[in-house]
């Protein structure tokens, strides 16, 4: 079997040509219209390597800006990790994940996923982050994140990669972080974006429209993320957000 490659969009984009955009992808005009309107990264296509390429360049000259990545760099990121409280000392990050202190130096390099939800828009989660601070660092814990405004940060120092996740006044953190580390982005396209809802088999009514292609929600989607690994088959849209969000940074 091929490796999966995605071709994922990365907005915002420029001018764009949205009927070479509509054939490239195989869409009805008004859904490639949303998806060059949609504010965060989305997989656009997969296939394999020669193909993705071919589709990415056809969308970057009808002015799109995509990235091409491995499905497999979206499997290898680690999980979120609960942290219980945040400190800012003087020359680092303090966080307390479980029964540790962990320091963040602020030499490190950070990229900082920012998920909030529009104002007024509430839904309860199918686990809470009691609940997911005591199972530790998996799936669990993006389940409690699924509709809760948080910080997703990718910290990479002594030659790991590390990935803390903060629920504690998030817009506060941000500030912060941004103002005392050395090597920061933040990335604020989930901010005030309404998380959709995952594709749940046989729900009444729900819309398994195959012209959305790869669209949060849909069964091919779901399909995809499970053939790169059977981890990612349910993940809410705030844990794949973070996770392309990661894979398609500058670099």
């Amino acid at each position: 079997m091929q490796p999966q490659i995605l071709v994922v969009s990365d907005p915002p984009h420029g001018a764009v040509d949205h009927a070479t955009i509509a054939a490239t992808l195989g869409l009805e005009l008004e859904n490639t219209k949303l998806k060059v309107a949609f504010a965060a990264p989305e997989v656009l296509a997969v296939s394999g390597p020669q193909a993705a390429h071919d589709v990415a360049k056809a969308l970057q000259t009808a002015g799109m800006h995509v990235r091409v990545v491995p499905g497999s760099d979206l499997a290898d990121l680690p999980w979120p990790r609960l942290c219980s409280s945040v400190d800012f000392a003087d020359s680092a990050l303090r966080v307390r994940i479980g029964g540790d202190d962990i320091d963040v130096p602020y030499s490190a390099s950070v990229w900082g996923v920012s998920c909030l939800p529009p104002t007024g828009f509430s839904a309860e989660a199918s686990v809470s982050l009691d609940e997911a601070r005591a199972s530790g660092p998996g799936a669990v814990v993006a389940e409690a994140l699924e509709w809760t405004p948080h910080l997703d940060l990718f910290a990479e120092w002594g030659g790991s990669l590390h990935r803390l996740t903060i629920t504690d006044d998030p817009p506060h953190v941000v500030e912060e972080v941004e103002r005392l580390f050395h090597r920061v982005t933040i990335d604020r396209r989930m901010e005030n974006v309404r998380p959709r809802r995952r594709f749940v088999a046989g729900e009444a009514g729900f819309d398994i429209d195959l012209r959305k292609a790869f669209s949060f929600g849909t069964l091919l989607l779901r399909q995809v993320l499970q053939s790169i690994s059977e981890e990612l088959r349910d993940l809410p849209q705030y844990e794949y957000a973070a996770r392309l969000s990661y894979a398609t940074r500058p670099r």
